[in-house]
């Protein structure tokens, strides 16, 4: 019947009381308004794409995410200047936006913790590097490889 100590503002949220993990950071806040809650969603968005981006802080497996991040934004960099852009089929392109968008949401707005978050987002990064290669012309890549 103890009760636990917290310095929370919701009633009965009692997790903030436990030890927090090395790779901890604070979730963005859902408010009462609609304005604070799309905000909310972009932040926690911004969050799953950008983090970890930190590469001499942390372990060894938060660098190696951290290298991760960076060869996608380079990838992403190298299709969009190198690439014809030529949609084949826009339904399930956007089925795949869609989902990447829902799920990065989720994601961001549950998961304080960095390893998880980048345990969470593979299956998103494996949505949105199909969406990548469906969107740019097949002839152009097979002259450039071979």
């Amino acid at each position: 019947n103890d009760t636990l100590l917290t310095n929370s503002e919701f009633k009965y949220y009692f997790l903030d009381s436990f030890e927090k993990a090395g790779s901890y950071y604070p979730l963005p806040i859902i408010g009462k308004s609609s304005t604070t809650f799309i905000k909310s969603i972009f932040n926690a968005i911004s969050n799953v794409f950008f983090k970890p981006f930190n590469f001499f802080e942390g372990s060894l497996l938060l660098t190696l995410a951290s290298f991760e991040n960076l060869l996608f934004f380079i990838f992403i960099l190298f299709l969009l200047v190198k690439r014809k852009i030529q949609i084949a089929n826009l339904n399930v392109l956007l089925f795949n936006l869609l989902f990447i968008f829902m799920l990065y949401t989720v994601i961001g707005l549950t998961i304080p913790v960095l390893g998880g978050l980048v345990r969470y987002r593979i299956l998103g990064f494996l949505m949105l590097l199909i969406s990548l290669l469906m969107i740019f012309d097949k002839k152009r890549i097979k002259n450039i490889i071979l």
